[in-house]
């Protein structure tokens, strides 16, 4: 605001020194108007000066106008600040939220994977038991846990041990299995697959005795001669706080 008004005064000031030089430039021509000015009626010097007093009072209110104008400016932008970073916060909040919804419906419909640290992770916890056999099934009634079976295969078989494939071969007894289910009689290498699948975020169920995991695999271990069975079940479903929902009530 107070930009504009030094940008304002020194207009005027130019001008005046435009108005001065101008009148020194032409002496002759002040001097007919002086002349002319001698030959004026009363009545014709009322009327001008009325008139330049008339103009000389509308110069001062709209130059007053302007800077009450810009007063007003500054103090709207001063006074609107606070609600516009109100807004903005709201605003930010609600995208914030978006991008949690957004981010729970990915993990809900994105298939169970490993990354390629994870793969190496689990292939390294596999090399000390090169050679032995492992089988990896899922279930017949699902084809989502048949991406994460075939990476865990795959890791077997990087490692040096015999995979025997029963995706998609293996039902359950009594209905949905969520999660990994591992069993078999080598306790070593179960808990070493456990391990590195829970920390690649895996949700991870160790059965001591396979018949106990509820599932009815074609080649139980002990009957397929092999160390231990994997059993990539459904994809668990997120659980969802009371404080979550409140959250998204809102």
């Amino acid at each position: 605001m107070f930009g504009r008004l030094k940008k304002l005064r020194r207009l005027a000031t130019r001008l005046r020194r435009y108005n001065n030089l101008a009148s020194a430039a032409n002496p002759k021509e002040n001097s007919r108007l002086t002349s002319s000015e001698n030959d004026m009626t009363e009545a014709e010097l009322v009327r001008h000066e009325w008139w330049a007093s008339l103009w000389g009072r509308l110069e001062t209110a709209a130059y007053f106008g302007v800077v009450l104008t810009l007063a007003i400016e500054f103090a709207a932008h001063r006074l609107a600040k606070p609600h516009v970073k109100a807004l903005d916060d709201a605003k930010n909040l609600k995208v914030a939220k978006l991008e949690v919804e957004r981010a729970r419906l990915e993990t809900l419909i994105t298939p169970r994977s490993l990354t390629l640290d994870q793969q190496i992770t689990l292939i390294e916890a596999l090399r000390p038991f090169e050679g032995q056999k492992i089988i990896v099934g899922s279930p017949a009634t699902d084809g989502e846990p048949i991406w994460l079976a075939d990476q865990i295969i795959t890791a077997i078989t990087a490692a040096k041990l015999g995979a025997v494939d029963q995706r998609g071969n293996i039902g359950t007894a009594r209905g949905f299995s969520f999660g990994l289910h591992i069993g078999g009689p080598n306790v070593e290498l179960i808990e070493a697959v456990r391990k590195a699948l829970a920390a690649s975020g895996q949700e991870v169920t160790v059965n001591s005795v396979w018949s106990n995991a509820l599932l009815t695999m074609p080649n139980a271990p002990l009957n397929a001669g092999a160390a231990a069975a994997i059993f990539v079940g459904t994809k668990p479903i997120p659980k969802m706080t009371i404080d979550e929902r409140q959250w998204r009530a809102n």
